[in-house]
């Protein structure tokens, strides 16, 4: 992959420059990976030592997130007990840059103020104003709002839903064609 990464590094790193990143959670791992990887953008040595001489280190808790496929390839260690000292420089930009797609993907890292990629907490309503508007949004939507009312009503639904199948279940020539057919492989 690298092959194919080297061509658009240097543009890729000047967009990871200005735009910040944010991680979503209380595991900050990712964020500092990511950060250790600028910060040593300008370095050409084939190995990176986490604990180096730079302003950013990385533990190996700053590496859970390496998938296992790609472990030997960053670290250059076959086993991932064994506690790395270093990083392939070259390797370890492409695994993070493949992760950070998946982490924005996946909203565990943000872009605070971007459209797509902004972190989606900012949008959710208040509690407050979740109670507030309770009892219209209920009515709107047709469910009621008390909590044991709300239980009672969604155990009536799976009943009726149950009980329809059940009354369906000899008609259905889709059902019975899968059950002969897997009764055939028994």
């Amino acid at each position: 992959m690298w092959q194919h990464f080297k061509t658009r590094r240097s543009d890729l790193f000047h967009i990871l420059d200005k735009l910040p990143m944010v991680a979503t959670s209380q595991d900050k791992s990712f964020e500092r990976a990511l950060a250790f990887v600028l910060a040593n953008k300008r370095r050409h040595a084939d190995w990176l030592a986490l604990g180096g001489k730079g302003e950013i280190t990385l533990t190996q808790d700053d590496l859970d997130w390496i998938p296992e496929k790609w472990w030997k390839l960053v670290t250059g260690e076959s086993n991932d007990k064994t506690v790395p000292t270093r990083v392939n420089r070259r390797q370890f930009e492409v695994c993070v840059c493949r992760q950070l797609v998946q982490e924005l993907k996946s909203a565990d890292i943000c872009v605070p103020g971007s459209d797509t990629y902004s972190d989606f907490r900012e949008q959710l309503l208040s509690m407050e104003e979740c109670v507030k508007d309770l009892a219209e949004y209920g009515e709107l939507v047709g469910l009621p709002v008390e909590s044991q009312a709300f239980v009672d009503h969604l155990r009536t639904q799976l009943a009726d839903t149950a009980h329809a199948v059940d009354r369906d279940y000899l008609g259905n020539t889709y059902l019975a064609h899968w059950e002969r057919s897997c009764n055939k492989r028994h």
